[in-house]
Order: structure tokens, then sequence, then C-alpha cells
């Protein structure tokens, strides 16, 4: 394997942090490709925080969110997805800024 990737249904992703500098060198040699598997597509986030709109972005809410105003749709939902994903509570505003 190459450091700061992994194979994953047949695309290379970037193991780093959105904000950390992508280990660019596999993919300009063409190794990423000899991986593995089948890799088809590379995934890594560049300019992660550039301050101007571009085609792939990440949503960050910022003001609390109660399930317990949602509508039913929503609520069904919220349940269906908690079968499948995990969920932490954070208590506190120092919590969510780490």
């Amino acid at each position: 394997m190459i450091k700061g990737w992994r194979y994953y249904n047949h695309a290379m992703l970037s193991t780093g942090a959105p904000q950390d500098e992508v280990n660019l060198k596999p993919l300009e040699d063409g190794t990423i490709w000899k991986q593995k598997g089948y890799p088809l597509f590379v995934r890594y986030v560049s300019d992660y925080d550039c301050g101007h709109p571009t085609e792939w972005w990440y949503c960050l809410k910022d003001s609390e969110y109660r399930i317990d105003t949602l509508n039913a749709k929503k609520d069904i939902e919220s349940q269906k997805a908690a079968s499948v994903l995990m969920f932490d509570r954070l208590t506190n505003q120092s919590t969510m800024m780490r």
C-alpha cells in the first residue's frame, strides 16, 4: 500500500484530514493505479476552507440541532440513519470546536 492512501470499493482514498496536504506523487508517477484491487478513480480534498465556493464542499452546521422539532418524515429518516450511522451528543461549545 501507498502511505497516505487506502483502497476502498475500486477507489483510492486519501487517509488524511481534509485540511492536510495530499501526497500526489503516486498519482503523478502512476503507481497509484498498480495497487492490489482495481482502482477506477482517486478521491481527495484540496484547497479545504479556501474562502470561496468550489465544486466539492463540506456543510457545517453551527447552530443547535433539535431532533424533537423534526416533522414525521424527517424523524423516520433520522431513525433509519441511526440504525447504520454512529451519533455522538456534544455537550458544550468547547467540545464542538475540537
